[in-house]
C-alpha cells in the first residue's frame, strides 16, 4: 500500500477502535452515529496514513491484521490520553468532567460496582461512567491491554501489569431448589455433591476457579466429585438452570439474596471447603490514573495510584 504523508487524525483512530470493540462496520457505525461508509472512507484514511492494512472485511465479521492488533492498544492510549489531557485542563480550571470506563468480574460487576458508580455520580455529575462486564481474565486482560482503567475482580492475578488493591470479600456457597436432597443438610459433605448434577461456571470464572482450588487443597478432584452436567458463562444462567431443576452450583451470597429471601434457593456450606475470596481493584501500572481515575479510586477507598 502506498504510503501518503497525512497528518494522524485522532478521530479516524477512535472509529478504528470502535470498529475493533464491536467487530463490524455497521454496529461501530450506530455507536459512532455514522454512516457506514463513512467508517469504511475513516478506516480506508487511517491505512493510508500508516501504509497498513490494520482490518480483515469479514462476510460475517470483521477481524484484526496482526499489525491492527499491535496498533490497537497503541490506539486505545492515545485516546485515553487525549481524555486525560482535555480533564487535567479542566480539573485545573475548576470544572471536573470527562468520561470513564472501568469493569468488574460478574459479582462485583452486578453487585457491587452499580451503588459505587451511583454514589459517584452523585459527586461527580460531569463526569460519565461506562462499566463493562465479563469473567476475571477478560477484565484483567482488558486492564494490562489499557481499555479499561479500572476494574474489579474476584481474583489478584501474578501480573507485573498491574497493581491489586484488596476490596471487601465475597462468600460462595452451594445453591439449590430450597426443596432440594441436600438442603436437609446444615453442612454439605464434599462427598454428597458427586450424587447430583453440578452447574459448572466457564473457564476464567473467579468462583470457579476459587471451588476447584479448595477441592484440591483438600485432596479432592474436581473431575470427580463434581458431576457436570452443564457449563454456563453467566451467574444469571447459572441461576435460572437452579430454577428449572437442571443441577446445583456454587454461587455468590450476594448474588442469591433474592431468591433465598423468596424461599427459592437454600444455600449451605461445603464441608471443610472456606469459600471466601477478597474482591480486588486492579489498576495498569503502565500509566497513573486520569483525574476522573483519581476520584473514582478515592470514592473506593484506594487513594491516588501511581505507576
Amino acid at each position: 500500500m502506498k504510503r501518503h504523508k497525512q497528518e494522524f487524525d485522532l478521530w479516524q483512530t477512535r472509529v478504528f477502535a470502535k470498529v475493533a470493540e464491536t467487530g463490524s462496520f455497521s454496529k461501530a457505525a450506530e455507536s459512532l452515529l455514522l454512516s457506514q461508509p463513512t467508517v469504511s472512507e475513516h478506516i480506508a484514511a487511517l491505512e493510508t496514513t500508516l501504509g497498513a492494512r490494520l482490518l480483515d472485511r469479514r462476510r460475517d465479521r470483521v477481524r484484526l491484521t496482526p499489525i491492527g492488533t499491535v496498533f490497537l492498544p497503541l490506539a486505545q492510549r492515545m485516546l485515553r490520553l487525549r481524555e486525560e489531557a482535555r480533564a487535567v485542563v479542566q480539573s485545573h480550571l475548576g470544572v471536573l468532567k470527562g468520561h470513564l470506563t472501568i469493569g468488574g468480574s460478574t459479582i462485583p460487576g452486578t453487585y457491587v460496582l452499580p451503588e459505587i458508580i451511583g454514589r459517584f455520580a452523585r459527586k461527580y455529575p460531569g463526569i460519565t461512567v461506562t462499566l463493562r462486564s465479563g469473567d476475571s481474565r477478560e477484565i484483567l486482560h482488558q486492564v494490562q491491554e489499557g481499555s479499561l482503567e479500572i476494574g474489579m475482580v474476584g481474583s489478584c492475578p501474578r501480573s507485573h501489569d498491574v497493581q491489586c488493591h484488596p476490596y471487601g470479600h465475597d462468600v460462595l456457597q452451594l445453591v439449590m431448589p430450597r426443596r432440594h436432597p441436600l438442603a436437609r443438610h446444615r453442612t454439605v459433605p464434599v462427598e454428597a455433591l458427586a450424587g447430583f448434577p453440578f452447574l459448572q461456571r466457564e473457564p476464567g470464572s473467579g468462583s470457579r476457579e476459587l471451588l476447584d482450588r479448595e477441592l484440591r487443597k483438600r485432596g479432592h478432584d474436581p473431575a470427580r466429585v463434581l458431576r457436570i452436567v452443564c457449563e454456563l458463562g453467566s451467574t444469571e444462567a447459572v441461576k435460572e438452570a437452579i430454577k428449572s431443576g437442571l443441577g446445583v452450583s456454587v454461587l455468590s451470597r450476594r448474588a442469591t439474596t433474592t431468591e433465598s429471601a423468596c424461599g427459592l434457593f437454600a444455600g449451605r456450606p461445603i464441608e471443610g471447603l472456606k469459600l471466601e475470596r477478597p474482591f480486588y481493584v486492579v489498576t495498569p501500572r503502565s500509566h497513573s490514573p486520569s483525574p476522573a481515575g483519581v476520584r473514582f479510586l478515592q470514592i473506593l477507598g484506594v487513594g491516588t495510584v501511581t505507576a
